[in-house]
Formats: structure tokens, C-alpha cells, sequence
């Protein structure tokens, strides 16, 4: 009867919420849910027959998520998944109450849920997954847990619940959690030591040399295991897609009986990322590109993307409650900012300028910002560039009513 409840009344006031507030409702309706029912996700994932498939770590989680559930799709599974982001407690029980119906439970093959590092522990281990993937630890949001080596005992908490874990061989902090139950994915030796190849939280141990899956090229991509060896088309912009990329094939090997080359060629060609993440929109007649920042290394990774912009806007939100971590950025390679906006639009100014980076203007307001800058004559030869943290993703999505 509470499960009942629950579902009728989250139900209710996601529908609500949806109605007076455009793309909102997300967190509310579970909240209601889990306050009236505590073991409605639960309840939900026990009823998939093939299992759980948790998707944690410090960044990578939503793009792996979303590769794999395309891949699992595509070989003829029907998979339950969480939206991304809304991947903490009240998240992942707004995804029970969307992927319901009237008052019945969602219909799936198998879960694929994302999971923030700080619930793997608190959530995912009770639930004992099938198969844990496990991306990274970065030293990262540490207004949040003070230490990386709190997000390691988290990770390792889930991973000694799981019946398996795929985890990134390339990352030392997860290589020194080695136990039986543990395969390792990741770059080959020549393609991490690129420069475009994400870096670690720093560790004295060291990444695992022989992983059980590797990927020896960016494109196409290339990755060879102990039973296959793939080439598979994609438009994937960057090694850490690739690795994203790799993760997901990997997880999809383990989890699918004689998977069906042919389809993963085919989920590879059309393979979609997650909005935000490299995503081109016409905004005001413009091709546009939108990078979302969200630490220190994603923002070293995108700039690699931004150097060459021509028109470039950054705004970085109230979701950076610490700004102090932008000072480990180096912005240096960037030829200018022409609109700077955003909570901390007036120390990243500071920043920039330590770097020899110019800023046309500053404008802390963000939609007048925006609205300057879209009305901002085409470029010419080059493109035209957002920067973005979440917060002010979320409100550039808002404003332009932009698809997801």
C-alpha cells in the first residue's frame, strides 16, 4: 500500500510541477516518494531479471551511462536508467516515478543507473549490483568530501558488495583496490601519456599494465580484450570520450551472452552523448558549441576543444562554491574571453588576466550576457564557444529553451 502511495502521489506532483514550471520537477516528486515509501528504488530494482549495472566515479559517469544503455538497447535489451544527473537519492527515485506508469512499477530487462560517488556506498553496495563500473577519482569538489581518498573508500565499500567490477586500469587510486572480483579497462601506454588524455587524483601507487581491456586507438576506435578485438566507427571528440566509450563497450561485453557485433557497429556510428557534453545547437542562426565544465581536469580537457575558438563566452555559476580551484586551471593557451558572466564572473576575470588571457567584457548578469553575445555578429572562419558550469548550463538550457 505505501509503494501505491508513493507512486500515486510523486506521480502527482511531478506531473504538477512539469505543468507550471517547464524541464522542472525533477528532485521534488522524489522526495515525496522516498519520505512515503524508503525502499521504493529498491523495491523497483529488484524486479529487472538481469540485475543492476552501477555506474559511479568522479567524472565520465553520465557519458558511460548513456553509451551503455545505447549498446544495450541495440542488442535487444529494455534497460532502466536514471536521467543524467539525477543521480543522487531523490534523483534516482524521480526516475522510478518517470519510468512508471499510473501506479505500476517500471518494466525492464536490466537497471543501469548512475550513481553519485558519495550514495555508491549508501545506496548501491546494499543493493549488491551485478556489475559495479567504477570511471575515475579526480581531486575534485572537495567542499563536498574534503579528501579524494573519501570518495575511494565509497568506491570500494560498492565494489566489495558487486559481484563484479569494471573498473579504469588507467587510474592508480582504483588500480591499488585490486581484489578477485575486479577487471580493468583503460588507455593503452602511448595513448595516456597524450596530452588530450585525462590525469588522476594523485596517488603512490601505480595504474594497472595489463588491462583486461584496451584501447589502442582513438580513431577509429580500436580495443582489444582476451575474447574480442574491436574497430568500431564513432564521432567521439576526445580521449575522455574514448575512454567513456571504452567502459561502456567493456561493461556491455560482460554483460550481454555472444553480443551481436554487427548491432555494436551500428550503436557505434549512431552513438549519442549527453547533452552538453561537446554539443553543437543553432542558437540565433549560429552552429554553437556547448562545453560543460564541472573541475579542474574536464575544464583542462574542454579548453583543448576551446583553444581555437573565435567567439568564446564563459559564465561560471553558484554550483563552484570554492573558486579557489579555478587558480589550477591554466587558461594561458586561450586567445580571449568576449563575454565573461556568471556568480564568479569578477574572480575568473582575475584569473584570465593572471594567464595574460584578455576579457572584452564582464557582465555578471547572466541573461543580459547572453543575450549580448548571441546577438553578436557570426563568426567568420572560426566557431563560437560556450563555456559553461552546471548552474549556468541549466540556465542557458532555461532561457534558450534548448532541447536535451
Amino acid at each position: 500500500m505505501r509503494t501505491l502511495i508513493a507512486l500515486a502521489l510523486g506521480r502527482a506532483s511531478r506531473k504538477l510541477i512539469r505543468t507550471f514550471r517547464h524541464g522542472g520537477g525533477s528532485a521534488v516528486p522524489g522526495t515525496i516518494a522516498s519520505k512515503i515509501q524508503p525502499k521504493l528504488f529498491e523495491i523497483a530494482i529488484k524486479r529487472f531479471p538481469q540485475g543492476l549495472i552501477v555506474v559511479s566515479g568522479s567524472s565520465g559517469k553520465s557519458s558511460t551511462t548513456k553509451f551503455l544503455v545505447q549498446i544495450l538497447q541495440n542488442q535487444g535489451l529494455t534497460v532502466f536508467t536514471n536521467p543524467s544527473t539525477a543521480n543522487i537519492k531523490q534523483g534516482l527515485f524521480s526516475a522510478v516515478l518517470q519510468g512508471s506508469k499510473w501506479l505500476s512499477l517500471p518494466k525492464a530487462d536490466i537497471a543501469v543507473i548512475e550513481m553519485d560517488e558519495a550514495y555508491a556506498a549508501a545506496i548501491g553496495a546494499p543493493l549488491q549490483p551485478r556489475l559495479s563500473v567504477i570511471t575515475n577519482v579526480m581531486d575534485e569538489q572537495l567542499d563536498r568530501f574534503m579528501d579524494s581518498e573519501y570518495v575511494v573508500s565509497a568506491l570500494q565499500k560498492l565494489s566489495l558488495a558487486s559481484k563484479q567490477v569494471l573498473a579504469n586500469g588507467n587510474d592508480p587510486k582504483l588500480a591499488k583496490l585490486k581484489e578477485g572480483n575486479f577487471l580493468f579497462f583503460g588507455l593503452s601506454a602511448a595513448l595516456s601519456l597524450k596530452e588530450q588524455a585525462p590525469r588522476y587524483s594523485v596517488s603512490v601507487s601505480s595504474p594497472i599494465e595489463n588491462l583486461d581491456f584496451e584501447i589502442i586507438s582513438e580513431t577509429p576506435f580500436k580495443m582489444r580484450s582476451k575474447n574480442f578485438e574491436y574497430e568500431l566507427p564513432t564521432q567521439i571528440l576526445g580521449l575522455h570520450m574514448t575512454i567513456n566509450f571504452g567502459a561502456a563497450v567493456s561493461a556491455a561485453e560482460l554483460i550481454v551472452t555472444n553480443i551481436d557485433r554487427n548491432k555494436l557497429a551500428q550503436t557505434a556510428d549512431t552513438l549519442e552523448g549527453v547533452y552538453g557534453r561537446d554539443t553543437r545547437e543553432i542558437i540565433n542562426g549560429v552552429e554553437s558549441r556547448i562545453l560543460l565544465v564541472q573541475n579542474r581536469e574536464s575544464f583542462r580537457l574542454n579548453l583543448l576543444q576551446a583553444e581555437s575558438a573565435e567567439q568564446l563566452f564563459m559564465a561560471i555559476g553558484t554550483d563552484v562554491k570554492d573558486p579557489s580551484w579555478l587558480w589550477g586551471v591554466d587558461f594561458q593557451k586561450l586567445n580571449t574571453v568576449d563575454i565573461l558572466s556568471g556568480h564568479h564572473a569578477v574572480p575568473m576575470k582575475y584569473r584570465l588576466q593572471s594567464c595574460g588571457v584578455g576579457t572584452q567584457l564582464v557582465e555578471p548578469n547572466f541573461e543580459s550576457a547572453l543575450e549580448r553575445f548571441i546577438q553578436m555578429e557570426p563568426p567568420t572562419s572560426g566557431e563560437r564557444i560556450f563555456v559553461v558550469t552546471a548552474d549556468t548550463f541549466r540556465r542557458l538550457k532555461r532561457i534558450l529553451e534548448l532541447s536535451s
